[in-house]
């Protein structure tokens, strides 16, 4: 009797059942098998399931490079004033160029040198510790105290932002304030409070500030990484109003963290992108 061929599929997935088999080569067999297998299974292409589907990772807490990163920036001197020599206007924004020197360098200082001491940390051999779960005991106390170090920082630096942005809101100029200059050290001086206060976990100062920061100018509102951080800020406002027992705030903040979220994957991902689509289908489920 003369072999036969049956065909099951599984799952989409064509199985080739060799039924009664006689002298039918391998070679033969796998020449079949190619014919009625679809090209997806004999060359794979990328799986959409294995995109991202939750929108802690489509929406990021942090970044790792960027002027919204964590990384400290060095003040760079701005020569503002330029023709313009009014006495008051002049010694606010030397003042507020001074505050917002001693925030940034200040922090970036506390922060080199917590890196410093961690990689000296990290490198230390101690014959005392027999068992691995010293070594992490001691690496634990010791990111304990740089993260007070850290904070104590951080607070400085707030200060002085506060002052800067006191400051500058007396410079009466208007040739000054109507420069592109000053609009940029305003927008610094924003970017490296909002910074610090999300870090301290203040949500409430955050979204103030990030809303004022992306009215300055059209360009700052067309950036991504505000509404990154406004989503967030107000999914934790949502969840403290939800916990206190505030529906109206639960609904306001919920509101505005859909819509940070949906303009967030929109100027970072593309209107057309599966990534903005699939923020939007999630923010419906919600």
């Amino acid at each position: 009797m003369k072999p036969f061929l049956w065909f099951i599929s599984r799952s989409g997935f064509p199985i080739l059942v060799l039924m009664k088999l006689g002298k039918l080569s391998f070679l033969r067999y796998l020449f079949l098998f190619s014919l009625i297998a679809p090209t997806s299974y004999l060359f794979p292409q990328e799986d959409p399931h294995d995109r991202p589907k939750r929108l802690e990772i489509l929406i990021p807490e942090s970044v790792k490079d960027g002027p919204w990163s964590d990384d400290p920036n060095e003040f760079k001197d701005i020569d503002l004033l330029g023709d313009f020599s009014e006495g008051n206007s002049k010694q606010a924004l030397e003042r507020t160029e001074g505050y917002f020197s001693a925030a940034l360098d200040g922090f970036k200082k506390v922060s080199d040198s917590i890196k410093s001491k961690r990689e000296k940390e990290e490198g230390k051999v101690l014959d005392s510790e027999r068992f691995p779960w010293q070594r992490k005991t001691r690496l634990e106390n010791a990111e304990r105290l740089w993260n007070r170090e850290l904070t104590r920082a951080r607070l400085d630096s707030v200060k002085n932002l506060s002052l800067a942005m006191k400051n500058l809101d007396k410079i009466a100029n208007p040739n000054i304030r109507k420069s592109e200059s000053f609009l940029e050290l305003q927008a610094g001086i924003y970017r490296e409070f909002i910074k610090h206060q999300y870090a301290l976990k203040n949500f409430n100062q955050s979204a103030e500030f990030l809303e004022k920061y992306i009215s300055l100018d059209p360009k700052f509102n067309d950036e991504a990484e505000p509404h990154r951080i406004l989503s967030h800020c107000y999914e934790r406002l949502y969840l403290s109003a939800k916990k206190s027992g505030h529906p109206e705030g639960m609904e306001y903040y919920k509101d505005r963290r859909k819509k940070h979220g949906i303009l967030y994957a929109e100027k970072a991902y593309g209107r057309n992108s599966y990534e903005f689509k699939k923020v939007l289908e999630l923010f419906a489920r919600d």
